[in-house]
């Protein structure tokens, strides 16, 4: 598991009142993990959700962009963004197909960092995106994760369980 669960918390205030947030774009977790095909007992917090962010801003056509952002902090309560995309959909690694790629996952990050750099100064992003995937099947899964994307330490695969800790710490 990544040190960022070790050395970071979430901050539910931070994230609610963050400069990227647009109307309709905080949302409940618990919701969203729903709505991405994932079931979760975490509740009361509250994340960013990108996608909905990128159609607003394109008009009703959403670009590649990670799922959701919120705010962690570290013990010197320096903040930071987490961008998280959620993949429950895959429930085997034959699920990981051509089109996830290093370039793929390198623009979906990309396009929801610069977004975020534009609109908040102050506040950075995590250099590591999460691909949040369901605890069943999860050791083949992060496998075939690891031999497509080149084992590229920014694109790290996750099992919900482990990721979910971040909230509860």
């Amino acid at each position: 598991m990544s040190d960022v669960f070790n050395n970071w918390v979430y901050q539910k205030s931070q994230t609610e009142n963050a400069p990227i947030a647009i109307q309709d774009s905080l949302k409940d977790y618990s919701t969203l993990v729903q709505e991405e095909g994932g079931n979760t007992r975490i509740q009361n917090v509250t994340v960013i959700h990108m996608d909905m962010i990128a159609a607003a801003l394109n008009q009703g056509q959403t670009p590649a962009s990670m799922d959701v952002t919120f705010i962690v902090a570290n013990k010197s309560n320096e903040c930071k963004y987490l961008l998280v995309d959620f993949k429950f959909n895959v429930t085997s690694f034959k699920n990981i197909t051509s089109n996830v790629s290093n370039d793929s996952i390198k623009a979906k990050y990309n396009s929801t960092r610069d977004y975020i750099l534009e609109q908040d100064d102050t506040t950075s992003c995590i250099n590591t995106a999460f691909f949040v995937f369901k605890d069943t099947n999860f050791e083949q899964i992060r496998n075939a994760w690891k031999r497509r994307n080149l084992n590229n330490p920014k694109n790290e695969a996750i099992r919900q369980s482990d990721f979910e800790k971040i909230f509860t710490s």
